[in-house]
């Protein structure tokens, strides 16, 4: 969980892995001694924009949103502003929300996807509370589009609800299933399950070991444990290379914005990663 620096009584300064990944997770919005080592979601949603036209050939989207949490608003606000930047005004043929926990049925929704007026090239799917009961009714619905979704769908845990995936696309940190393009990142997930007997369950692992690489590395550099040196330190980092990528931190910004991100397919059940993209532009950040 991440605290405020008066739980840490301000003797360390050290990056979070589990603060949402919103611009307010840095400097900003926290404070000084906030961190977080995910990536914002002003770059996850432009750089699936990105990706979908340049890469997939994509020039429609429908958008599948869930209001329940500001990751999955966000996530799709950044994702819309990028795509119709790129594909037109006209690229956003339709949309619909959804609360995760209080909508156990979509049925509504998923009736309208099926019904619109015209057909997109994929669904954007900004969901992560109880996003596989969405994804099932959806397929359960005959509705074959791709679907492409971000970390937040990380995993092979809840594809169980979901027998037989495919034509899912989704953003990840990395692969935990051995076959990352990067062979240190296939090299964690070894060890990883070497010693707890099986692999990370999502390539959020990643940020939790790498969380402790840049603290080790500004502390080394710092010759202290003090707060304000080491944070000095990590505000220097620019395209570091840690277990998770690039990583870059500046005074104002204590969140990632650029940082490529491993885009997967699931075929049948079958994550296959296809390589890291990152967008080429980058909404505005904003507190």
């Amino acid at each position: 969980m991440l605290r405020p620096p008066s739980w840490r009584r301000r003797r360390t300064s050290s990056p979070s892995r589990r603060a949402r990944p919103t611009p307010n997770s840095a400097s900003k919005g926290i404070g000084p001694n906030a961190y977080t080592m995910s990536t914002a979601t002003v770059s996850q949603g432009a750089t699936i924009a990105d990706w979908t036209f340049k890469e997939a050939g994509y020039r429609t989207a429908y958008l599948f949103m869930d209001t329940m949490v500001e990751y999955t608003r966000s996530l799709c606000g950044s994702f819309e502003a990028r795509f119709t930047e790129l594909a037109g005004t006209d690229a956003i043929v339709g949309r619909d929300t959804f609360h995760g926990v209080n909508d156990t049925s979509i049925a509504g929704q998923v009736s309208r996807l099926k019904a619109n007026a015209k057909q997109p090239d994929f669904v954007m799917f900004c969901g992560a509370i109880n996003g596989a009961s969405a994804i099932r009714q959806i397929r359960a619905a005959g509705i074959d589009l791709p679907l492409v979704a971000s970390e937040s769908m990380d995993g092979d845990y809840w594809l169980g609800s979901v027998p037989n995936l495919s034509n899912f696309y989704l953003a990840t940190y990395g692969s935990m299933f051995g076959n990352d393009p990067d062979p240190k990142v296939n090299d964690f997930a070894k060890r990883y399950a070497a010693k707890f007997g099986q692999p990370p369950g999502t390539a959020h692992a990643l940020t939790g070991y790498s969380v402790i690489e840049a603290w080790a590395l500004a502390v080394e550099r710092a010759k202290s444990f003090e707060a304000d040196a080491v944070r000095a330190e990590l505000d220097k980092m620019n395209k570091e290379i840690l277990l998770i990528g690039e990583t870059t931190f500046t005074p104002d910004l204590h969140i990632n914005i650029n940082r490529p991100m491993l885009f997967q397919k699931i075929v049948n059940g079958k994550h296959e990663p296809i390589g890291r993209f990152v967008s080429e532009k980058i909404p505005e950040v904003k507190f």
